[in-house]
């Protein structure tokens, strides 16, 4: 449970960051994860940023509130050009954005910050994100499902090195597979329930929709062999590259 209540997809945000020395909050919004970072003592200070001056004058009140406005560092500015080596950030949370503008954020960042460790919170564009950062040698850690308030959201987890993964990993997202299956599942009617009403009305899919419904009843079907014990876990990967060629 968090220190400020904070919601699940924030909670679990928080959860996923091992005690560092420095963290930097990307798109901090309203503060709450960088002071549920410094209350929880997951690091000894955190850097945040924000794009928006009003929602950074947000964060500096709950901080002041808090007592713990010399452990965070505020800064206006967009992505990492108000981060600077001298920082020496351990870890980079960047959340609530899209997928798309998470990439350009990773692209614009100076080459003299070493940083390997992120956690992304994707709005959107969530499989273009992480064939980017296959492509781009980051090691997909975590990479999973919350349910928070009628809504489901995708958290990753990287470090710098080589993922594999296959055709449903990549779309889904790995753990989803592993110790996520109850939300998945939750999602994966979710969204099947979704395409099957909008066919109804709309008399047919995009080729966009029906490959989307292709991948879901793919992964469902993957739920309900791994439950009749079909699947052996050890092969959980080849049993999941083989579904896809069937």
């Amino acid at each position: 449970m968090s220190l400020l209540n904070l919601s699940t997809r924030l909670e679990n945000i928080v959860n996923l960051c091992d005690e560092y020395k420095t963290i930097a909050d990307i798109g901090c919004d309203h503060g709450y994860v960088s002071a549920e970072l410094i209350l929880s003592n997951k690091c000894e200070k955190v850097v945040a940023t924000d794009i928006s001056e009003q929602s950074l004058n947000k964060a500096i009140l709950l901080s002041n509130s808090l007592n713990i406005n010399n452990y965070i560092s505020f800064r206006v500015g967009d992505g990492f050009k108000v981060i600077y080596k001298h920082d020496k950030v351990n870890l980079a949370i960047i959340a609530g954005m899209g997928g798309m503008e998470i990439i350009n954020i990773l692209e614009g960042k100076s080459k003299k910050i070493k940083l390997k460790d992120f956690i992304f919170q994707p709005m959107r564009d969530v499989q273009v994100l992480r064939q980017y950062l296959i492509e781009h040698k980051y090691k997909i850690v975590f990479d999973f499902l919350v349910y928070d308030d009628g809504t489901f959201y995708n958290i990753i987890k990287v470090t710098k090195g080589k993922t594999k993964q296959c055709d449903l990993e990549k779309y889904f997202g790995k753990d989803n597979f592993d110790f996520n299956l109850e939300t998945f599942r939750q999602y994966l009617y979710y969204e099947e329930n979704k395409l099957l009403d909008l066919e109804s009305k709309i008399n047919g899919l995009t080729t966009q929709n029906r490959y989307h419904l292709y991948m879901v009843q793919l992964a469902l079907q993957y739920i309900s062999d791994l439950e009749e014990g079909k699947v052996n876990l050890k092969k959980k990967r080849k049993y999941l590259e083989w579904m896809t060629k069937s």
